[in-house]
């Protein structure tokens, strides 16, 4: 099978592309050839894993031009997605992201006589900010129209033109996809409630490093370490974990907190750690990859998800389950998927700073209840998230669709 995969992002690229990468290195290993279409502002998505068959279409900055064309033609883009096909010659095409460019995309997946497949990474079917959280913190039962501009979200101007590209992608694109796959069962709730269908659930998974950690490195070492790695956004919940602490440093002084990630809301939480008075027991490392990764996860003795805002399937999860680290992650989106209250970490009510508090410091003083969450997470891993798994299934699906007895 030939594959064609199509997405787009700005900045930095994030889960998704991780995900893209990957995919293609495990399905061009398989024999499947791959060609990755990318519109972004950036060179490249594959620090993750190079790859000769990604191609870049630049996006030009922000601005009145960028909006013209979202919403008209792009001349050069519509001829250069028809080249690449007859090019590749693609038995199908999997959509991932597209927002930028969003209508000469569009048009032309609308017009292929190729079958669509598209993975939804996130929320943003469902949400003109892909978070599902309304101001109060409240869940939204999501749906982009124009009450999303009278609920206190921060939509901005932008809201008519997500109301188009939600009509449009109904009306035009939606018809033309065979399976909608999500990682989460939320997610697949989600794509039922609002009518994309059908949809299949097909959990995601992780670049294992070339050996995983053997079960001994699941015993604690070292003072009592939280460990976060996101991107430092207000959504992402670092400020809960970091308040948390406080309380938990209070009542063991040894313990240490690791924030690592890069975004807006780092410098705010530098500054919130000083005015609390934890310097020397927060580092802020930055982004960290490879080597450092892996120090970062022998460091830690749990790993914190407190995201706030939707989750569909937060893959550091996996990471640290792979390596035998309990997980403490929010009650929200699909992260108890991932994480088994009691049993492979903790489930917690999201923004709740007692809560989070107070199961830091009970299980930070359990080694034998790390120790035992640590090999649970790592069965887990090993019998439902591997890459192979996410393969069979993702072929499968492609197979069915080929065949003739995938929808239509």
């Amino acid at each position: 099978m030939r594959i064609l995969r199509i997405n787009d992002y700005m900045g930095e690229p994030g889960g998704a592309e991780a995900y893209i990468a990957q995919i293609s290195r495990l399905l061009e290993a398989r024999g499947h050839p791959q060609r990755i279409f990318t519109i972004s502002n950036v060179t490249s998505l594959m620090r993750y894993a190079p790859l000769p068959q990604e191609e870049v279409f630049p996006l030009r900055p922000l601005g009145v031009g960028r909006v013209f064309e979202d919403l008209v033609d792009d001349p050069a883009l519509t001829q250069r997605l028809h080249e690449v096909v007859d090019e590749f010659r693609p038995d199908l095409i999997h959509l991932h992201h597209f927002d930028n460019l969003f209508s000469p995309v569009g048009r032309f997946l609308a017009g292929t006589r190729l079958p669509l497949v598209m993975t939804a990474h996130d929320a943003k079917l469902f949400c003109p900010l892909s978070t599902l959280t309304l101001p109060d913190g409240a869940s939204c039962e999501g749906g982009i129209l124009p009450r999303c501009q009278f609920t206190g979200c921060d939509v901005g101007r932008s809201l008519p033109y997500k109301i188009y590209q939600a009509r449009f992608f109904r009306e035009q694109v939606h018809p033309k996809i065979r399976y909608f796959l999500a990682p989460s069962r939320s997610t697949i709730a989600l794509l039922e409630r609002h009518g994309f269908q059908p949809a299949r659930r097909l959990p995601s998974f992780i670049r294992e490093p070339e050996t995983l950690p053997p079960l001994s490195q699941a015993a604690p070492v070292g003072p009592p370490t939280v460990g976060i790695l996101t991107r430092l956004h207000l959504s992402k919940g670092a400020e809960t974990v970091l308040e948390a602490f406080a309380l938990v440093q209070k009542a063991v002084p040894s313990a240490r907190l690791v924030i690592a990630g890069r975004g807006p809301a780092e410098n705010a939480l530098k500054r919130r750690a000083e005015e609390m008075h934890l310097e020397g027991a927060v580092d802020f490392p930055g982004w960290i990859e490879g080597k450092e990764k892996e120090e970062f996860f022998r460091r830690i003795h749990i790993l914190a998800v407190p995201s706030i805002a939707y989750e569909n399937f937060p893959l550091v999860s996996l990471e640290a389950m792979a390596r035998c680290k309990p997980v403490l992650g929010s009650l929200n989106g699909g992260i108890p998927d991932l994480v088994v209250d009691q049993e492979t970490g903790r489930l917690l009510p999201p923004a709740n700073v007692d809560a989070w508090a107070k199961a830091m410091r009970e299980v930070l003083a359990q080694p034998e209840l790390l120790r035992k969450w640590g090999l649970a997470g790592r069965a887990r891993y090993e019998a439902n998230f591997r890459p192979e798994n996410h393969v069979k299934g993702l072929l499968d699906v492609y197979a069915s669709i080929l065949s003739g007895q995938g929808a239509s």
